[in-house]
């Protein structure tokens, strides 16, 4: 994976991303910042760097080829497309799979091995953590939406 392992927990809120009036917003922090619900660039690009992961943005804030494909969907579709997406990511797949046939919801630890064994590699064990944070928040989001389809 080219894009750095996404922190930005909510994963609604990296979908809405594909939910901006015109694709030139994108630039604009002034007009992310409401539509994310944050408060700073910071986060803004956290946000973007997580739609690049998932594979809707390309260079230069702009849509990707599935980002205009996943835009022309009506939203239950988009979900279930980004959530095939993140289950096809090996780490995303591996705990999430793993945890629906064990039954558990796994901790920091259990996530962190999955990361290192998925050949992750992060300066340090407090960036493991924050990145496993993202997994959990991403594969619950994932959880509720397959609830919400029933």
């Amino acid at each position: 994976h080219s894009e750095p392992f996404p922190q930005a927990n909510n994963l609604e809120k990296v979908i809405s991303l594909l939910n901006v009036d015109k694709e030139e917003n994108l630039a604009v922090n002034a007009v992310l910042e409401p539509l994310l619900g944050v408060s700073n660039s910071r986060q803004v690009c956290y946000y973007l760097s997580a739609g690049r992961y998932i594979g809707f943005i390309g260079e230069g804030r702009t849509f990707s080829e599935l980002g205009h494909k996943l835009r022309s969907m009506c939203p239950t579709e988009q979900k279930a497309e980004i959530a095939r997406i993140i289950v096809a990511d090996p780490v995303f797949g591996t705990v999430y799979f793993r945890q629906k046939m064990l039954g558990f919801i796994f901790d920091h630890d259990d996530i962190t091995s999955i990361m290192k064994e998925c050949g992750v590699i992060m300066e340090t064990e407090k960036m493991y953590i924050r990145r496993g944070s993202t997994i959990s928040s991403w594969i619950k989001a994932i959880y509720e939406m397959e609830q919400e389809m029933m």
